[in-house]
């Protein structure tokens, strides 16, 4: 096997004092490793400057690589590839296993000419999603550690991440607990403070922070009193995300706890008394169910003479719009849904059941194995286009052709190449999706196959589980599920004749 080694001053990973001997040591290594292998090492690439950009070296390696220079590339760590190992990895799941070029990491004692070409990916992915992970946490603790946001009822000391009690706000934050405390629920309070001609917090804390205010008259509204009455921070307890986790910090004390807590069951006993006086109940459909000639959503009414409720288009309606019946009852709605969902979920279970059977894997393989045929093809000419450059370079320097005939053509053949290269990445991507389909990480199969069908449909489920629900002349119900576009991948002949109650999908 044709070897070559690269090595690089700088990681993407490790912060802090470079080692002087670091080339070396990784060559050390790498020399260990390729004689374990009983290999023999040809061409060294390194890129030694101390700068995260340099990559002279590795673009060289790249287009040796293209060129079929060499089988295999040894590196000591992904971490020490390139820029950073998410650009590493996505030049040798693009590049070098399409055309059947292998890589070895030492740190890992890995290499892609021992496994499956589903663990090379798998092994790439985790190096990429290391890096990806460092990056987005380091940029999150640089902006989470001085983000300041505006606190009612405290502002924070000058330059410093300190909060002190804001008195003129500290006043009214009282006054809301006062209220609640008095049994007022939180659209009485609002309504309260606005009477009293208290500005509303969202100004005030907008003048404090120079923002400009579209209503200077702007009332309180019950969610700003909520959200004072929750929230704990004037109980001295301030939260904060750092770093992805939840931290808790010390602040002065506004209200204490006994106030806060009184206000929270005052709450509590309003909702429960809200609820055992009978009120109607809510509308799970809610802006998600429509007539489906017109378009047009069906509102929830209650019928005076039949005493139930029922869906119909709110008046006046179009004078086009003629159906025999002229409603249709929430019950019959609300059953004919729940019925759709349970089919769902059947169909979902039935072919989660068939993940890993000889009809799963077959229809993968074939249209996995369509698509790599079209990329190769497409690598192939990339080849090609590469093979043009070095006869072109002999010409210019022979004096066959002057040197801007050169460059137009070098520009040309750049162009051609980069088609190709977004057209390999293109199918790339659908392998990929193929291969998420036909798993369990479907997201039609994860979400219908798992979820458990309440006695009971909430809005809740409705909006983790329905796009839409359509009424067919007040005499049918359809319902357009969530993640229809990854049932459809799927073989439709695999769907067939699972409906028998009537009810559409």
């Amino acid at each position: 096997m044709r070897c070559v080694s690269y090595t690089r001053t700088v990681s993407c990973m490790e912060n802090g004092e470079i080692p002087k001997d670091i080339i070396g040591q990784q060559n050390q290594r790498i020399q260990d490793y390729i004689k374990k292998r009983g290999w023999t090492l040809g061409k060294k690439y390194s890129d030694r400057k101390k700068d995260v950009y340099e990559e002279t070296a590795y673009l060289q390696m790249k287009m040796d690589a293209i060129a079929r220079e060499f089988d295999c590339v040894v590196l000591d760590s992904m971490f020490r590839c390139g820029r950073n190992s998410n650009v590493a990895a996505e030049m040798f799941r693009s590049m070098f296993v399409p055309a059947g070029v292998y890589f070895a990491v030492v740190e890992d004692d890995f290499c892609s000419c021992d496994v499956s070409e589903e663990e090379t990916y798998k092994y790439l992915d985790e190096k990429a999603a290391a890096y990806r992970n460092k990056f987005t946490t380091d940029q999150v603790r640089k902006y989470n550690e001085s983000k300041i946001y505006p606190k009612y009822g405290f502002k924070y000391k000058e330059g410093k991440m300190e909060l002190e009690i804001d008195p003129e706000a500290a006043k009214h934050v009282r006054r809301i607990f006062e209220l609640i405390c008095e049994g007022h629920s939180c659209n009485e309070t609002a309504k309260i403070m606005t009477a009293d001609g208290i500005e509303c917090s969202g100004n005030y804390v907008n003048k404090l922070w120079g923002r400009p205010i579209k209503d200077e008259n702007a009332p309180w509204k019950m969610a700003q009193v909520k959200r004072i009455i929750y929230n704990r921070q004037y109980i001295g307890e301030w939260e904060r995300t750092i770093d992805g986790k939840k931290k808790m910090f010390s602040c002065p004390v506004l209200i204490d706890k006994e106030t806060f807590e009184k206000a929270h069951s005052k709450l509590s006993v309003r909702k429960y008394s809200d609820h055992v006086r009978g009120k109607t109940p809510l509308n799970p459909f809610s802006n998600r169910i429509f007539d489906k000639d017109s378009g047009i959503a069906l509102k929830l009414y209650p019928h005076q003479r039949l005493k139930i409720r029922i869906f119909r288009l709110s008046y006046p309606k179009s004078k086009e719009i003629v159906y025999e019946r002229g409603h249709i009852p929430f019950d019959e709605v609300y059953e004919k849904v729940h019925k759709i969902i349970e089919n769902e979920k059947r169909q979902a279970e039935r072919i989660a059941g068939m993940i890993g059977s000889f009809d799963w894997e077959y229809e993968k393989e074939i249209r996995i194995l369509k698509i790599k045929a079209e990329a190769k093809l497409i690598f192939q000419k990339m080849l090609l286009i590469e093979s043009r450059n070095l006869p072109l370079y002999n010409s210019m320097i022979a004096g066959k052709i002057s040197e801007d005939e050169y460059a137009m053509q070098r520009e040309v053949n750049i162009e051609e190449f980069e088609e190709c290269d977004e057209k390999l990445q293109d199918y790339l991507e659908q392998i990929k999706k193929i291969e998420k389909c036909f798993s369990k990480d479907n997201l039609w199969i994860k979400t219908f196959s798992e979820m458990i069908v309440p006695e009971e449909i909430t809005r809740k489920h409705v909006k983790a589980w329905i796009e839409r629900i359509e009424c067919v002349r007040y005499e049918e119900v359809e319902v357009q599920f969530k993640y229809q576009d990854w049932k459809e991948r799927l073989p439709q002949k695999w769907f067939e004749g699972d409906f028998e109650d009537g009810t559409k999908e």
